[in-house]
């Protein structure tokens, strides 16, 4: 009977860890969050959190119609912020380079705040933040 305990233990031990969210490992790239704009509006926040990881590098993706991105400022857990040089028109089904985030570590993101521009007509589009953690 013993036995049985441990292995039921040690199984109910192994479903609760399946349900963890894993941290960033090096070089491996994770979906931040992502918002729908409409262009009556123009900035938008995307929300991140602590359980995403902390990261290195940021990339933006645009899904739907394209969009000029006037600005954008990275928001991190400790209160810093910084305003990464993007400045560019994004076409549909597109996405920046990666932009390395300032200091020499990672850092956990609290929010991505975006100004935006329509740059074509068209109804909604979508911006997708993507972390990197290491490289």
């Amino acid at each position: 009977m013993t036995s049985r305990r441990y292995v039921l233990a040690g199984a109910a031990a192994l479903g609760l860890m399946a349900l963890l969210p894993l941290p960033a490992r090096a070089d491996q790239e994770v979906v931040l969050g992502e918002k729908t704009v409409g262009f009556n509006e123009q900035r938008d926040v995307i929300q991140v959190g602590r359980r995403e990881g902390r990261f290195t590098h940021l990339k933006l993706a645009v899904r739907d119609n394209p969009v000029f991105l006037e600005r954008v400022l990275v928001h991190y857990a400790n209160g810093d912020v910084s305003e990464l040089p993007v400045r560019a028109r994004i076409r549909r089904d597109s996405e920046t380079r990666f932009i390395p985030l300032p200091g020499d570590h990672a850092r956990a993101i609290r929010r991505i705040e975006i100004y935006y521009a329509r740059a074509a007509q068209g109804d909604r589009a979508r911006i997708i933040a993507i972390g990197r953690a290491g490289g």
